[in-house]
């Protein structure tokens, strides 16, 4: 994950660096799109690099609110089965967290790590 690189992940050259050392790693690239112009993604896949982008971002400064976040966050798996979020581990961040996930399950939510969801995609994709 890119996040406080932003403007790292707007360099080409640099970012395939970054690529050769997943692929030996053999991890994947998850894109927190922080900046409008990652080239992230792009160079995973180039790479041949499992990766994903976040779908929401829960607490940046130009979202309304964590609630507000939240449940973007539920309409959007509910229309596609899944979602990638991330937030910052603020205090109010993490106990709007914990309220939504003391809740979740009777909603008909679970969270799951980041590497099921990419599978999941990888195989509606095939």
């Amino acid at each position: 994950n890119n996040h406080m690189g932003s403007r790292f992940t707007t360099h080409a050259a640099r970012m395939n660096l970054v690529m050769e050392e997943i692929g030996k790693r053999q991890v994947f690239w998850l894109d927190s799109l922080s900046g409008p112009r990652s080239l992230g993604a792009e160079a995973a896949r180039k790479a041949g690099i499992d990766t994903a982008e976040r779908d929401l971002f829960l607490d940046d400064e130009r979202s309304p609110g964590i609630e507000h976040e939240l449940a973007a966050m539920e309409r959007i798996a509910r229309a596609r089965g899944d979602v990638i979020a991330i937030g910052h581990p603020h205090g109010t961040t993490l106990t709007a967290l914990e309220k939504w996930m003391a809740t979740a399950k009777e909603r008909g939510f679970s969270l799951v790590p980041v590497s099921t969801v990419l599978l999941r995609r990888q195989q509606q994709a095939s």
